[in-house]
């Protein structure tokens, strides 16, 4: 008969790590993060926004004209499409512009505040070859070092990217407040 072997794990707590750093992202720096990272997607969508606008701003000219100079019975109704066309794409125009920006802001604000993982405050703890992330004394996580394949500044925070695509941000002022320890280290990701 075969005896097995149980192996009790070691249950890790933030106090056997001697590097820490405490870690909370505010909703500024989460709606930066969100707004520029999403800059790439909406400057194709400005560019369809524009070629859709500019076309239906163009049949909606060819409508107004053709019901300005027709004897027809419905003409009326056909110059009211005409200006309601052309009104729709100035309007998404300004949309897309002006207002998209601020939408995007307060939907971002709305989910921060709904979904509480984004504002908590964790607490990341080094060690040689990596990082163990805990939230009130509970483990969340454990990242290898070498799982970080690149390391990015967006404006207020520092961004993560694991080969696994999960995105890890940390604000660039808890950082700079952080141990020069863990500063040579988060210097070192990514390189």
């Amino acid at each position: 008969m075969k005896k097995k072997v149980q192996q009790e794990a070691v249950k890790l707590t933030v106090q056997d790590f001697p590097l820490q750093m405490n870690c909370q992202v505010s909703l500024e720096e989460y709606q930066s993060y969100a707004v520029s990272s999403s800059e790439e997607q909406r400057a194709l969508v400005r560019k369809r926004t524009m070629l859709s606008s500019a076309v239906l701003f163009i049949a909606g000219v060819i409508v107004l004209f053709r019901g300005l100079n027709s004897d027809w019975v419905y003409h009326d109704w056909i110059t009211i499409g005409g200006v309601l066309l052309m009104a729709y794409s100035v309007l998404d125009l300004f949309y897309q512009f002006v207002l998209f920006k601020t939408v995007l802001k307060r939907q971002i604000a709305k989910e921060y505040e709904k979904d509480q993982r984004f504002g908590r405050e964790m607490t990341f703890c080094f060690a040689e070859d990596r990082m163990i992330s805990f939230y009130k004394e509970s483990h969340q996580g454990t990242y290898f070092y070498d799982e970080i394949l690149s390391k990015e500044e967006q404006g207020p925070v520092l961004l993560l990217k694991m080969k696994n695509g999960k995105i890890m941000v940390f604000p660039k002022r808890v950082i700079q407040g952080a141990d020069p320890q863990i500063q040579a280290i988060i210097s070192k990701f990514g390189a």
